[in-house]
């Protein structure tokens, strides 16, 4: 359960570091072009508000998935790992050899435990490459 607490604050933590402060960011923009004067101005302000404004959604989205992946859902088990390893940014095998789909919440806590081991596999062993 300790590493579900950890997931939560630093889920929290990048709602409050990242989204937030990328939201904030996008309303002084928005409102340095309501008072600016100049069209040219206006255009630059504009431009990096919606940059901005792509940047806070694709954070956004990023921790929403954290949360819990849709691809869960519509992929299954199997393909979902699989995804997870091809993100990995080292070589991963997956191994699956689940005759049925299991439950739910079986699903979901595999699915994060597997998701987990990367970063901790990284940081604890150097590996290059896991199963």
């Amino acid at each position: 359960m300790s590493a579900v607490g950890q997931e939560r604050r630093r889920i929290e933590r990048d709602l409050h570091d990242g989204v937030q402060q990328r939201l904030v960011a996008l309303a002084v923009l928005i409102g340095r072009a309501r008072r600016g004067r100049s069209p040219q101005l206006l255009d630059d302000l504009l431009h990096q508000a919606h940059e901005e404004a792509q940047e806070a959604l694709r954070e956004l989205r990023e921790v929403a998935w954290r949360v819990y992946p849709a691809e869960l859902d519509t992929l299954g088990l199997r393909e979902s790992l699989s995804a997870v390893a091809e993100r990995a940014g080292m070589p991963v095998t997956v191994a699956y050899g689940l005759a049925a789909r299991p439950p739910g919440e079986v699903e979901t806590a595999i699915y994060f435990v597997v998701r987990s081991f990367r970063p901790v596999a990284v940081r604890r062993a150097a590996l290059s490459s896991a199963t």
